[in-house]
């Protein structure tokens, strides 16, 4: 079982490599103004998970991450406009 520094370490590792992977997936779903917020979030989110529990496949874990922050943040913003309708 890997130590928790070296668990972080895989996430980061993994991230920088898939870093223009998962803009590339937020990219597809939100606005370009929101596609580094999306990253961003990917990663602490990814962090954050990681010190909890063991991740299996981190590259997955990550993808899978962003893609459902950017359809959260979509969902999110179609809410606060029909509410600014109403």
């Amino acid at each position: 079982m890997l130590d928790p520094v070296t668990r972080v370490a895989t996430i980061y590792e993994t991230f920088t490599s898939l870093r223009k992977q998962i803009a590339r997936v937020a990219s597809r779903i939100v606005p370009p103004a929101d596609i580094e917020d999306i990253v961003q979030e990917t990663f602490v989110r990814s962090y954050e998970a990681e010190m909890a529990q063991k991740i299996a496949h981190p590259r997955a874990f990550l993808l899978k991450t962003a893609r459902n922050l950017a359809l959260n943040h979509v969902d999110r913003s179609e809410h606060r406009l029909s509410d600014s309708i109403d």
